[in-house]
């Protein structure tokens, strides 16, 4: 009898080990998922909660435009704005070219360009917005500095981080789509260094992008970064839906330069 109850012992611990075992090995994955849902206040790492849109990019795609003919094409030129070179028009019957310089609330020259129609009204608008720096979120967040995240984020060229701040899909597989042993088998995949960058992904987004963008897209072949961010209307506070908004960013000699196309 009593050699039964230390075999019963033996197997309770036993299986509250192998539970315990569970516990730790998916805790990682939990804290990652209230990272992502909820936002996170811990000694390791700190998160807000953020628009679904912050969790994925995509490869953005540019149709290219029929040519018109030879007058149309003539009424356009390639300047150069800022870092960039956009099409405008020169002495075009229907477009105007009106800049647009003022001293923003914060001190600083805004320089912008309207292009209106016969009519004066906008059309659309291109705006130089200050170049931000181009940083990593090291030093306010533990998770970054254990020394196995950190050494595996250092060797991460800067390039693809550049490219997956505007790609990477960091969203956890979804297991109403799964069965429950395929669900486990797909977080399994994912290692805890690729969680760290995921992470380390999010949070540089947060610290870059404004809060109100609503799509990440990326332009392979120029290296640019697109937002498209949703703009508030000063007239009456509310959302316009006959207008879009993109900024578009560049990165050189750690700054991240922005051009704003509406």
């Amino acid at each position: 009898m009593a050699s039964m109850k230390h075999v019963l012992v033996v197997i309770t611990l036993l299986i509250l080990l192998g539970f315990t075992s569970i516990l730790l090995v998916f805790m990682p994955y939990h804290f990652y998922y209230v990272a992502l849902e909820s936002g996170i206040e811990s000694r390791f790492l700190t998160t807000k909660k953020v628009p679904k849109t912050f969790l994925r990019g995509e490869m953005l795609e540019v149709k290219k435009t029929i040519q018109g003919n030879d007058t149309e094409s003539k009424r356009w030129r390639n300047f150069h704005v800022g870092n960039y070179l956009l099409p405008l028009p020169v002495r075009h019957p229907y477009f105007l070219l009106i800049p647009d310089i003022a001293l923003g609330l914060d001190g600083e020259v805004r320089i912008a360009w309207e292009l209106q129609n016969q009519n004066l009204k906008p059309e659309s608008r291109i705006e130089m917005l200050s170049a931000v720096n181009y940083s990593y979120p090291f030093e306010e967040n533990l998770l970054f500095n254990l020394p196995l995240f950190r050494n595996h984020l250092l060797q991460i060229p800067e390039n693809k981080i550049w490219n997956d701040l505007f790609t990477l899909d960091i969203r956890l597989p979804e297991n109403e789509k799964l069965s429950f042993g395929e669900w486990v088998k797909a977080l399994w995949q994912i290692p805890y260094t690729d969680l760290a960058y995921r992470l380390f992904i999010l949070k540089t987004r947060q610290s870059l992008f404004p809060l109100n963008t609503k799509k990440i897209s990326y332009l392979a072949d120029k290296q640019l970064g697109v937002l498209e961010v949703e703009v508030l209307s000063p007239e009456n506070n509310l959302v316009d839906n006959n207008q879009l908004t993109e900024q578009v960013l560049q990165l050189q000699d750690g700054k991240i330069n922005r051009l704003q196309l509406t």
